[in-house]
């Protein structure tokens, strides 16, 4: 008997429903409108996407791809929260943050004077930063390091906004 990589993952989902990383991989698979059958139940991309993140809400490329069809207002059902495309891709940077996609698709959610806390990360326009102790270098904010806060400096290439992240450091000056 011949198997495609979807029916390997649907014969696997049938003996243990909880694997995150099929119901992942047969949404990666699946066309926006397509539907697979596990079991006695029908399910659509997205229900694969929510079906993965429910096992596992650790996967963030799940929540990358969960967003994609949202509108910016819709939202999507995972567990008993609801999400807005938005914070479906701040999940996924929070989660792994030099996963690039999710970065460009949240940057592409937002209006160029939009700002959106990501984790201890905050991205933002140069023109709504705190001005106190810090100095705007040709469009680049230097903010200087504080109570052994280490701050880095990382150039967006969507909109150009800067993204600055706090890390907890030990290093002392």
């Amino acid at each position: 008997v011949l198997y495609t990589n979807q029916q390997c993952y649907i014969k696997a989902l049938e003996t243990d429903s909880s694997l995150s990383q099929a119901w992942y991989n047969i949404g990666v698979l699946l066309a926006p409108t397509d539907t697979v059958k596990v079991g006695t139940h029908t399910y659509t991309k997205q229900q694969c996407y929510t079906t993965a993140l429910e096992h596992n809400p650790a996967t963030s490329q799940a929540w990358n791809n969960i967003s994609i069809p949202l509108a910016p207002t819709e939202t999507v059902q995972v567990g008993t929260e609801a999400y807005t495309k938005q914070q479906c891709l701040v999940k996924a940077v929070e989660i792994d943050p030099a996963f690039s996609t999710a970065w460009k698709n949240l940057g592409a959610t937002m209006n160029p004077t939009e700002t959106v806390q990501v984790g201890t990360c905050l991205l933002y326009t140069s023109d709504a930063a705190d001005e106190e102790d810090s100095v705007d270098l040709g469009g680049r904010r230097i903010i200087k390091k504080k109570n052994n806060l280490k701050i880095s400096t990382i150039q967006m290439h969507t909109k150009m906004q800067p993204i600055i992240c706090l890390h907890q450091t030990n290093i002392r000056y």
